[in-house]
C-alpha cells in the first residue's frame, strides 16, 4: 500500500523526534517540553 507523503505530513505534523548522542540533553529537553508546554511523550521502549 502506497501512502501519499502529504497525507503523512498532515498526520504527523504534531510529532517531534529528539535524537542525539550520550549526554546531549535529550531527557532535559523532553522534561522541559512536558513541564512548560504540556507535551505528551512516548518512549521508544514502548514499541
Amino acid at each position: 500500500m502506497k501512502i501519499n507523503d502529504n497525507y503523512l505530513k498532515e498526520l504527523l505534523n504534531h510529532v517531534y523526534w529528539l535524537n542525539g548522542g550520550c549526554c546531549a540533553g535529550k531527557t532535559t529537553m523532553t522534561n522541559k517540553f512536558i513541564e512548560e508546554l504540556g507535551f505528551q511523550t512516548l518512549s521508544d521502549d514502548v514499541l
